[in-house]
């Protein structure tokens, strides 16, 4: 195995751990996906950062936010490896208010919030994620339902999103 691997396998390990130990009661189906995001940008987790990025969020949303739900351990993880957290907090919660124009609120829509609040180029992007949604529906109404506006507010910042969102393309297999 090649170093670079292995350094990202064993940060990811610590990283899991850590969030094991800060978070002791929480979902943990959640911490593989928080200790991946900390790795992904090359950071151990400092469980006392991670305690007090948790603390700043609960601190600007109120107890019965979408925030605060299922999503809140992600959402940590992100703000914690952000350089400004409080400006990226801030922003997700004025992007979600867009969102829930487009789609009913949920505890999925947070996490497509904070997708969207890390990418520059966002101008449209609750707009094109409703229509990159709606396409996912149409070829697929029985699947689709709301954690997907996080698949397509990923797609709705990518390259493909745009042409998606655009009309070019549809999402079946034979285009």
């Amino acid at each position: 195995m090649n170093e670079t691997l292995l350094s990202k396998c064993e940060m990811f390990i610590k990283n899991r751990d850590a969030f094991k130990e800060a978070f002791p009661w929480e979902n943990a189906n959640f911490y593989p996906i928080c200790a991946a995001i900390l790795a992904d940008e090359n950071r151990v987790a400092d469980v006392e950062a991670l305690k007090e990025t948790r603390q700043m969020l609960k601190e600007r949303v109120s107890v019965f936010s979408n925030f605060r739900g299922n999503c809140e351990l992600p959402i940590v993880a992100m703000l914690d490896v952000d350089s400004d957290p409080e400006w990226r907090l801030d922003d997700a919660i004025k992007l979600y208010e867009s969102l829930k124009d487009h789609f009913f609120s949920s505890e999925y829509l947070p996490m497509a919030a904070i997708i969207l609040s890390g990418v520059t180029e966002r101008a449209g992007a609750a707009e094109r994620t409703r229509r990159i949604y709606d396409l996912m529906k149409k070829e697929h109404p029985f699947l689709t339902s709301s954690e997907d506006c996080v698949f397509a507010a990923m797609l709705a910042v990518s390259e493909k999103g745009e042409k998606l969102a655009g009309g070019i393309y549809a999402l079946s297999p034979d285009r």
